[in-house]
């Protein structure tokens, strides 16, 4: 689905409720989860002194809650990345961007 650019705050306000940071096993309520960027993420985390950061979202669809996390991995010929949104038994997928 295409949403366009003047769009996109709205319709993420509308379907993202919370935003979380997990980092050394701890999860953490933050607005800004959605800044992180989670290749540079990968790149930072190759220094083993380096506590990655990963973004979760808690978003609701259709009334029902869902989790929302970024997936990231090596394809054919390039990197694959995209989101995967769970319901909260975390065993039926929703969705893949």
């Amino acid at each position: 689905m295409f949403i366009p650019t003047d769009r996109v705050e709205q319709e993420f306000k509308k379907y993202i409720k919370k935003q979380y940071v997990l980092q050394d096993g701890e999860l953490t309520e933050n607005d800004e989860a959605y800044l992180i960027d989670i290749k540079k993420e990968e790149t930072k985390a190759k220094n083993k002194e380096y506590s990655r950061r990963l973004p979760v979202f808690v978003g609701d669809k259709e009334g029902q809650e869902v989790y929302i996390v970024p997936v990231r991995g090596k394809g054919l010929w390039d990197a694959i990345w995209g989101f995967v949104a769970l319901d909260k038994e975390m065993g039926r997928n929703w969705c893949l961007f």
